[in-house]
Parts: C-alpha cells; structure tokens; sequence
C-alpha cells in the first residue's frame, strides 16, 4: 500500500512560520548590530552634518523640490505638445521654464556647493520617473487597438461591440492564410478594461496598440 507522506515544505502554515522566524532573527541580528555601533553611526552623523550645514542642505533641498516640479511638467508639455494641444503646452513650457532658470541660477551661483548639484541631478531623475507616473495616471488621448484572432474574431468583435466601442472588421493575408483584423479606437483610460474584455474571448489573440494623435467623427468611447 502506497502510503502519501506530507513535506514539511509543503505545508503553507509551516513555511510561513519558518519565514517568520528568519524575518525575525534577521531583525533582531539587524538590531543589534546597530546598537553594538551606535558610538561609530554617531560620530558618522556628526561629520555629515558639519560637512553639509543646514544652510546647505535647505539650499539642496529646494533645488531638489524645484527639479521635482519642473521635470513633470515638462513631460506633460511633451506629451500635450505631441497630440497637437497647443494653449495647454504653451502655457505649461512657460511654467516649466521659470522654474527651471530658478533652479539653475541657484546651483550656478553656489558651484561650490556640492549638495547643490547633487539635489539638481537627484531632483532631475526623480522628476523623470515622476513625470512619467502622472502621464500614465492622466492617460491623455486615444489609441488604436488592432486585434487578430484566428478562431474568433466575430466574437472579439461583438464582445468590443458590446463595450460600447465602434468596430471595424477587415481582411488581411497572414502566414497561415486569410485573416480577420478586428480595429476600434478607445481612449487611453479605458484600455486596460478593453483589453480584458479582448483576453476574455480569446486569450491568445494578437493585439497591437498604437497612440492616436486625434480623432475626427464617430467613434464610441466606451462605457
């Protein structure tokens, strides 16, 4: 009689246990080692503070903030710029600028300064990346979605449809012979949900998304 043994490892409560346990002495290993090095952290701390004096580090500091501020804006302005919103990136390029010449003359005026240049370039990639997220959070504009499916595309199709997007349907030649593309045009907010309802149908459909710099006519939106 074969008799099933169970793993220690492939208990779930066990393994979290052990997990919990490593965690556990890897802080408490953590700790003390800190506590055995306080006087050493201390006199670290002290020698930061007396090579970088408030003074600096505030100058630092606003220079940072600056940078975190005009960066974005210029993505922003970047982006409105592409999809032809010319009021909107106006405005906002002057904005950008202005705060950029104030970060510049304050790091150009301290050159000395290396906390300066180093809240400029920390503030310029934080900036970068915080740009980007905002972008992406906003989703400006629409985009093109083209979708092949081999075996299903009327139900792709009626499953967009459905959505409440306007459909196009037209033939192409693939490798293995006719094929049915499947285009609609749905704002960028909404793609991810028309994407779902695409994957749901048909999980192994080829999907191309392209940015659209505008749209004229009818065309539905989606709910």
């Amino acid at each position: 009689m074969i008799q099933m043994i169970k793993s220690p490892i492939a208990n779930p409560i066990m393994w979290k246990q052990k997990h919990l346990l490593s965690g556990m002495v890897v802080t408490l290993g953590a700790v003390s080692l800190i506590i055995s090095n306080l006087e050493m952290i201390a006199s670290m701390l002290t020698k930061v503070f007396q090579i970088a004096p408030w003074e600096s580090m505030g100058g630092a500091l606003l220079i940072f903030g600056l940078r975190l501020t005009d960066v974005p804006i210029g993505t922003l302005k970047t982006v409105l710029m592409v999809r032809g919103v010319r009021t909107w990136a106006t405005l906002l390029g002057l904005l950008e600028v202005t705060i950029w010449i104030t970060a510049m003359g304050r790091v150009m005026g301290h050159l000395d300064n290396p906390w300066n240049i180093a809240g400029y370039a920390l503030g310029y990639s934080v900036g970068t990346w915080l740009g980007m997220w905002i972008e992406n959070r906003l989703a400006f504009g629409s985009v093109e979605v083209h979708t092949i499916s081999l075996t299903k595309s009327t139900q792709v199709a009626e499953a967009i449809r459905a959505a409440g997007y306007g459909v196009t349907q037209f033939q192409g030649i693939g490798a293995s012979g006719p094929v049915c593309i499947v285009g609609t045009i749905a704002e960028r907010k909404h793609l991810d949900g028309l994407l779902k309802n695409i994957h749901e149908v048909d999980p192994g459909a080829f999907i191309t998304v392209d940015d659209t710099r505008k749209v004229i006519g009818g065309h539905r939106t989606g709910k």
